[in-house]
């Protein structure tokens, strides 16, 4: 059943009634999401037992194909279980359909096919050139449909596919040849199933893909009370057949290929994270060797006396560099960034410069520009970070992304921190992603505030929780500190995200008067504007939990940190900038890496939660846990 396009907004109700009682109404639409929720006959909330007749109702817009996959089929009547998972065809329980005939609404909505259990059909889906040596190939990754199942199967070269019937002198290079083979196609293997005969010698073995096999089952029992060990990891296996068979030749020595599956049910490797291989992720001596400079070179060289210099020849390198700089330090900058911009696309570069001296300078490139498209609902940017030699504010313009890790989005210094150099600023990011930010998150500096309200004019303008927070301890008594309730109720307060303006207005109220605070100057200026930095005052827009974590400033400057230091000069603060930019787009690639390749951690025995895992992020999922774990 193959679904055509309709417009964003309009559903479609689908009621099913099998023969186990349940009922399963399906609705989808244009817009975003994925969400389940369940109803019991009752109106109250539904359990594990006596769950026949629940109605699930699966809100499903956009990738119908994530419900496309389901079989949901009652199992019993009796309480036991509702659902299970399996691929997706209408199955006999459904056997006729109530309440709304829909037959005829189906027929002008979809177009129906019958799809044999031998039936597919290929959609490739990226095709990339890649470079190995002499030897160009084009890789191509096929995704069939067969019995509604999406398979993945890769293209290679011919020359590293393996062949039913092939012949190896020894076992070992026929798992080299299908190690190679996995390399170029976009997996990673590992030895499966081995059988040895009565002298203990290898007469079968099996190897096969990474994500064979199946989890264990969640086991639940609410009587025993002993501890269990729980698993913290994601889970990898996902059932995948792909694998090669190799069984003993009659002479007893070499081996034959009998059997090659070449289909997966998982998505594959792409040329820009196959680095992330396992079979690629091994060091040899001279990188297991590289902790520093000096010590490496020693190494590869064979001695110390081969190097031709000691450590403080090398310190001396980075002092020697920075006089062959001396005053041209702006100039070459300007120049760098000038280059980036004639020759990098979509790269952004704007300075200002006064008498010959740089003021201000803003830079962004394409993956900024394109993170921005993704999260530019909300921005923050923070001015309380100095770089270089010369004191230039470092300012980094900075989003939440989906594993809720910072990235930068833009990037500024300034020689100032007054109105005229931040509104020239903010201007630049304008000019270099063309709209303004839904929302902005900033500190209480008077500057910031008015070149914000100057500039970003349709903008909601909203100040930075954790330097709020960080100002308690400077602004309130230390008596009034030291009461741990205290605290501990102000921070419950000001950090409710499900309370309205009215009850946190009280709520405060009811606490000052408690401690004897209602003429406390710095708490009274808060309150007043309340409107500015309280969640319960921006209700209306998602906070993308960028304002939910206080540590949000304090982590971006933490990564800047181990790559600037204060006496650097401008050339050297660009190459640690984009040293910083390349850990954190490395690690953004790793959290997509393992969003892709690994399932989450299951709450319960339910496969309904199975079922829909792969509509969260695992990565978001398990900080998630981790925050509520903490409060």
């Amino acid at each position: 059943m193959e679904r055509k396009p309709k417009p964003n907004g309009e559903t479609r109700n689908l009621i099913f009634t099998g023969r186990g009682g349940a009922d399963i109404i399906g609705l989808w639409g244009g817009d975003r999401g994925v969400n389940g929720e369940f109803f019991g006959d009752r109106g109250s909330d539904w359990g594990v037992g006596s769950i026949a007749n629940q109605h699930l109702v699966v809100n499903m817009r956009t990738h119908l194909h994530h419900w496309m996959k389901l079989n949901f089929k009652p199992i019993k009547a009796d309480g036991s279980r509702l659902f299970v998972h399996d691929e997706f065809n209408f199955p006999e329980e459904f056997d006729h359909v109530s309440d709304v005939d829909i037959t005829d609404d189906v027929n002008d909505e979809y177009s129906t096919s019958s799809t044999s259990s031998t039936g597919d059909s290929s959609i490739p889906i990226h095709s990339e050139q890649v470079y190995g040596g002499d030897q160009t190939c084009s890789s191509i990754v096929e995704v069939h449909s067969i019995d509604g199942l999406e398979v993945w199967i890769p293209k290679v070269r011919d020359q590293v596919k393996p062949i039913v019937g092939q012949v190896f002198q020894s076992l070992d290079k026929g798992i080299e040849m299908y190690k190679k083979y996995a390399l170029e196609a976009g997996f990673d293997v590992r030895l499966s199933y081995v059988k040895k005969n009565k002298l203990l010698k290898i007469t079968l073995r099996y190897v096969v893909c990474n994500r064979e096999g199946i989890p264990d089952p969640v086991q639940t029992n609410t009587l025993d009370s002993t501890p269990k060990k729980v698993r913290t990891t994601n889970i990898h296996r996902c059932g995948c057949r792909a694998g090669v068979k190799f069984k003993i030749c009659d002479d007893g020595e070499s081996f034959v290929l009998y059997d090659f599956e070449e289909k997966h049910n998982h998505s594959l490797f792409d040329e820009v994270s196959k680095h992330l291989l396992k079979s690629k992720r091994k060091l040899d001596y001279s990188q297991q060797r590289c902790y520093e400079a000096h010590s490496i070179l020693c190494q590869l060289r064979g001695g110390y006396d081969k190097v031709g210099g000691t450590k403080v020849e090398y310190k001396n390198f980075e002092r020697d560099r920075n006089c062959y700089i001396g005053d041209s330090d702006a100039n070459l900058f300007v120049r760098k960034m000038n280059n980036r911009k004639l020759y990098v696309p979509n790269y952004s570069f704007e300075y200002n410069s006064d008498g010959g001296l740089l003021k201000y300078a803003f830079w962004a490139d394409e993956t900024a520009k394109r993170n921005f498209e993704e999260f530019s609902d909300i921005v923050s940017f923070d001015a309380t970070y100095r770089t270089n030699k010369y004191c230039m504010i470092y300012v980094p313009f900075t989003r939440i992304d989906n594993h809720k890790n910072c990235v930068t989005l833009g990037t500024g210094i300034l020689d100032a921190e007054d109105a005229p150099a931040f509104s020239w600023l903010l201007e630049a990011f304008i000019k270099a992603f063309g709209k303004q930010p839904k929302l902005d998150v900033m500190d209480q500096c008077p500057a910031i505030k008015r070149a914000v309200r100057d500039v970003f004019k349709e903008s909601r303008h909203r100040f930075c929780m954790w330097h709020i927070s960080e100002k308690l301890p400077s602004k309130v008594k230390h008596n009034v500190l030291s009461n741990g309730d205290f605290k501990k109720r102000f921070h419950a307060l000001i950090w409710d995200e499900t309370i309205d303006a009215n009850e946190f207005e009280d709520r405060w109220t009811s606490l000052m008067t408690e401690f004897d605070l209602l003429g406390h100057k710095w708490l009274k200026y808060m309150f007043k504007h309340r409107n500015k930095w309280i969640p319960s005052f921006y209700r209306d827009i998602p906070m993308a939990r960028l304002m939910r974590t206080t540590s949000r400033p304090e982590s971006e400057n933490g990564l800047f940190s181990q790559f600037f230091h204060y006496g650097a000069t401008l050339m050297k603060f660009i190459d640690s900038f984009d040293s910083a930019m390349d850990k954190q787009r490395n690690n953004q690639r790793l959290l997509n890496h393992k969003t892709t390749t690994t399932l989450p951690k299951l709450l319960t025995p339910l496969p309904i939660e199975y079922a829909f895992h792969d509509s969260r992020n695992c990565p978001k999922r398990q900080e998630e846990e981790e925050e509520e774990d903490e409060e």
